[in-house]
């Protein structure tokens, strides 16, 4: 193939992903359902350009899918993918095929949307709020229950259902600043996870790097998790205390999912079936998060990796995967 042809292929996939990447953002515009799952991944056609071919690139696609939004949807849909979509794949992608590892580019796209999460915070407080109660406050409602009256529910049930559904609103109202704030590095952690995925199967074994089953927090995430726990009998500083609480303890539920995770690739068998021994293990055996939040937290004195090292053909199981492709 001449290098004519070359670049025209190389040009036409630029396209193809810049499109896609803009079609996926356009499609969550229209499809509020699944509009935070879209959001999340539209970016990610354009990461795996920055891998494949690297940053101009990837600059180049990235700009086409900007322009594209703006011309088909509105300029302010072409800043909000920028800002929520592209940045944190772009950034995701460079990390990771520079070798950082994982949790490297997932602490980079992190802090990108932590840092929106705060302005957003600080310039919207009001409407996040009332965004972050619209679902409680909507089981709540006349519609909700007349719906449940006509289907035969109990009075004495709808009650409840109501009492819970008050007191989860109540909840949400205080703690929905740390809400926002992990749902950023929710974001960052499926992106990051399925940016991996796509290194080990076609990208070169130095880009792997650190996995997350490496995540580990030090001591210091204890002290800050009883430091909390302590002011919340201060009325005045409460408030920032349950949201406090609820950063450390996802942290410490990542820590305990790291074990989780570790464990599993010790496993025997295909990828897809880890996965799912993960999945079932958390989230399907009773109490399966409570474990992993207790695990996380001990893990800080107990190092509960530390009981099965990984054997020499586990070791070198991701880089074996990663040797199918190349990074032009």
């Amino acid at each position: 193939m001449s290098l004519e042809e070359q670049a025209r292929v190389r040009f036409g996939a630029l396209a193809l992903a810049a499109l896609f990447s803009a079609a996926l953002f356009t499609l969550a515009v229209a499809v509020p359902v699944l509009g935070l799952l879209l959001i999340m991944v539209a970016g990610l056609p354009l990461g795996v350009c920055l891998m494949q071919w690297g940053r101009r690139d990837a600059l180049f696609a990235s700009a086409l899918a900007i322009g594209a939004l703006a011309l088909v949807v509105s300029p302010t849909a072409s800043l909000v993918f920028c800002a929520l979509s592209l940045t944190p794949a772009l950034l995701l992608a460079d990390a990771q095929s520079r070798g950082l590892g994982f949790l490297t580019a997932a602490l980079w796209a992190s802090a990108w949307l932590s840092s929106l999460a705060a302005v957003a915070l600080i310039s919207s407080a009001s409407e996040l709020q009332e965004q972050a109660v619209a679902v409680p406050r909507y089981y709540q409602g006349e519609e909700f229950l007349s719906q449940m009256r006509e289907e035969g529910v109990p009075p004495e049930q709808l009650e409840t259902l109501t009492a819970q559904f008050a007191e989860m609103e109540r909840a949400v109202k205080i703690v929905y600043p740390a809400a926002f704030l992990v749902l950023g590095w929710i974001s960052a952690l499926v992106c990051g996870s399925l940016l991996r995925a796509y290194i080990a199967r076609r990208g070169p074994a130095g880009m792997l790097g650190p996995g997350f089953e490496q995540l580990r927090f030090p001591l210091g995430l204890v002290v800050a998790f009883v430091l909390c726990a302590a002011a919340l009998v201060f009325p005045p500083v409460r408030p920032l205390a349950y949201n406090a609480l609820v950063l450390v303890g996802f942290l410490f539920g990542l820590q305990g999912l790291a074990i989780v995770v570790y464990y599993a690739h010790r496993l025997q068998g295909p990828r897809l079936l880890r996965a799912a021994v993960v999945i079932m293990l958390v989230f399907l055996v009773p109490a399966g998060i409570y474990l992993v939040l207790l695990a996380g937290l001990f893990d800080t004195w107990f190092d509960f990796r530390r009981w099965a090292p990984r054997r020499p053909e586990q070791a070198n199981e991701h880089e074996g995967e990663g040797q199918n492709g190349k990074r032009g």
